[in-house]
């Protein structure tokens, strides 16, 4: 998609389901997946329906969202890690920080990676597969 389309794209999906919302991602931690300036659409979801490899996004201690996947559920939360991190965050996910569950992502320059795993998944939405680098049922 055009570069500085990302946000606003991301937007006019979210605005489909009230349970949405739209943000532009910053740092590397999650790619080659989502690569800085990814616009991600979070959608609220329970926190008893999680599970392990699921990318989320949370609110850290600090007040910023933090969007990472899920690795194991211990007692007191998930644990997460950005899957460019070599170490799992420090903080868990818990049900007080949780926000939701990243549905879709929008990146203005496709990297092979992204291409082709836009490519695997199934398209839903009506999101055309030019603007579409990855969705997660």
């Amino acid at each position: 998609m055009p570069a500085g389309r990302e946000l606003a794209a991301a937007e006019f999906h979210a605005a489909r389901d009230h349970a949405s919302f739209a943000l532009i991602g910053a740092g590397d931690s999650m790619a080659p997946l989502y690569a800085h300036g990814t616009a991600i659409v979070v959608r609220e979801q329970s926190f008893r329906t999680l599970r392990p490899g699921l990318p989320v996004v949370y609110r850290h201690r600090r007040g910023h969202y933090v969007a990472h996947s899920l690795v194991e559920f211990r007692r007191g939360g998930w644990v997460a890690c950005g899957i460019n991190n070599p170490e799992p965050d420090d903080e868990l996910v818990t049900e007080q920080n949780f926000v939701g569950v990243i549905k879709a992502a929008y990146a203005s320059a496709d990297t092979p990676f992204r291409t082709a795993l836009a490519a695997q998944l199934p398209l839903h939405d009506e999101v055309d597969r030019s603007t579409r680098t990855a969705s997660l049922p």
